[in-house]
């Protein structure tokens, strides 16, 4: 129920799970509704950055070259 701004608690970590955004030139086309559980902040950002390269794959796969070029969906 938090804003990534209230619950992530580094600056580099907000930036990291908006990426696959910059990547693909969508910043600012979705919302995004998270659900993340165990392990510490980095390796919760690195699942949020994972699950939205996939979704934004789903979405339209010509993004896919992109987010696999940055390694974004491994």
């Amino acid at each position: 129920g938090l804003k990534a701004e209230e619950y992530l608690k580094r600056m580099q970590s907000k930036m990291v799970i908006l990426q696959p955004f910059d990547v693909t030139t969508q910043n600012g086309k979705f919302d995004v509704d998270v659900t993340v559980k165990g392990g510490g902040e980095n390796g919760q950002t690195g699942a949020i950055r994972l699950g939205i390269a996939r979704a934004l794959t789903a979405f339209d796969p010509a993004l896919r070259p992109a987010l696999k070029k940055a390694n974004y969906l491994t």
